[in-house]
């Protein structure tokens, strides 16, 4: 905290007395730079006026030292000139002198939260580049994809991905083979959608010389060409009735026979299959073979739409921003950029969410940061929400639900999830409290894993 009036410290001090923290004072510029040269604080609360100099010049100073610490502005002579500045150098928020208690506790667990979701989304990146082999997120969805990964990798059947376009299935299929014993193998994946349906069979079972016009030389097949490897067949759905045949006999008896020859060759593999239409309706209407489908479903792994999993959209924002290589452009997102792009509905799903955010990067060429207005130009797309709800009754439950999660998702954090403790700091009985964190669907259990 960098405030060189004695009164508004003791008032700060008195109001944060409820968080717990541990308040570092200051009262100029040049002792506030001396005391970040030795430490990293969670949060930095500066005046916007001090004895040696202006607060925002502070802000820019630490700017430079980090890109994350969530930094709060107080003043009482507030400047509408200073929106823009504050938008660049990622300002969580300005608290106009006087305020209450309830609005400072308010901004610092705001400012907390932001600094807890960043850790998260950069360690979901981290652990994801390391081990997880490109499945970026934090949700319980993105953890149950990984973990039956793991699972179904120890075992030889075949798999199906269903589930809507751009919701990362290929990333899915490379992950199977990666964790599983042919991963030493490269994977070898083939769109089906995109062979023409006169080319199927010579694309994937392999031809000999002659064996039809345009057959000018002998030819394995794609099929052949994944032995001791994993075949991923991307929408297998499009492929015709009479291949889908063929295909069936090769994972009956582990033999191809190249078009126009007699003999089989042995082929040792592994199928993934993907598709985004539903087999089961396409079995049904005789689109399918049921035979070849009931021979694929050796495990089933379902993907979901963004929408289904909007916490993981800043994790990914992140992976996209640090992967996107290209020069001068920004290494981070404002927070209100990201929870901008967290609310929009994404029908593309991840595919749709990458390539903005390639757009968003070329776009702030040049800047540190992608900013709300960049992203507002780049991806003017409507809200979940309707706009007729924002009356002032749900904008007043909203502000109310926000804070009450930030209020007790730091509490379980430093509690470790004890309840009972955190029932003691904020005198709320064990049982109301238990119904308070269903009803925000924070669980205490996940505290504890996690620590």
């Amino acid at each position: 905290m960098v405030e060189d009036d004695s009164l508004m410290e003791a008032f700060i001090v008195d109001s944060l007395r409820v968080l717990d923290c541990d308040i570092i004072r200051c009262s100029t510029c040049r002792e506030a730079r001396e005391r970040l040269r030795r430490s990293s604080p969670d949060l930095v609360l500066t005046d916007l006026r001090l004895p040696d100099g202006s607060g925002m010049e502070l802000v820019k100073y630490l700017r430079n030292c980090s890109s994350t610490v969530p930094i709060i502005v107080m003043t009482a002579y507030p400047d509408p000139s200073l929106v823009h500045p504050a938008d660049e150098l990622d300002i969580s928020s300005f608290l106009i002198k006087p305020f209450s208690p309830e609005q400072i506790r308010y901004s610092v667990l705001q400012g907390l939260e932001k600094r807890h979701n960043n850790h998260i989304s950069k360690a979901a990146v981290t652990s994801s580049n390391n081990n997880s082999h490109g499945l970026i997120g934090v949700s319980r969805y993105i953890h149950d994809v990984r973990q039956k990964i793991l699972r179904v990798a120890r075992n030889e059947l075949p798999v199906i991905i269903q589930g809507p376009s751009g919701t990362g299935k290929e990333i899915i299929a490379q992950a199977l083979h990666a964790s599983c014993e042919r991963g030493e193998h490269t994977l070898i994946a083939v769109n089906c959608a995109t062979i023409p349906p006169h080319l199927e069979e010579a694309e994937l079972f392999g031809c000999t010389k002659g064996s039809f016009t345009g057959a000018v030389h002998d030819r394995d097949g794609i099929i052949a060409s994944a032995h001791q490897s994993t075949l991923f067949l991307d929408e297998v759905g499009e492929l015709s009735l009479a291949t889908q045949a063929k295909l069936l006999r090769v994972l009956d008896s582990g033999e191809v026979t190249r078009i126009g020859a007699v003999q089989p060759s042995r082929v040792d593999i592994r199928v993934v299959a993907a598709t985004n239409r539903s087999l089961d309706d396409m079995v049904a209407n005789g689109d399918f073979r049921h035979d070849l489908y009931f021979r694929l479903k050796g495990e089933v792994i379902q993907t979901k739409s963004l929408a289904d999993h909007r916490e993981d959209t800043p994790a990914l924002v992140h992976h996209f921003i640090a992967t996107h290589t290209c020069p001068n452009t920004p290494d981070s997102i404002t927070t209100d950029a990201l929870r901008y792009l967290s609310t929009c509905s994404w029908p593309g799903n991840i595919r749709e969410l990458k390539h903005t955010v390639i757009k968003l990067c070329h776009a702030a060429e040049g800047l540190k940061r992608i900013t709300l207005p960049i992203v507002e130009k780049v991806s003017p797309r409507q809200k979940e929400l309707p706009a007729a709800r924002w009356d002032y009754r749900f904008a007043r439950d909203t502000a109310i639900m926000e804070f009450e999660y930030g209020y007790f998702e730091k509490l379980l954090a430093q509690y470790r999830g004890n309840l009972s403790q955190v029932s003691d700091v904020c005198g709320i009985e064990r049982r109301n409290l238990s119904k308070k964190l269903k009803a925000l669907n924070l669980s205490p259990e996940e505290f504890r894993a996690v620590l």
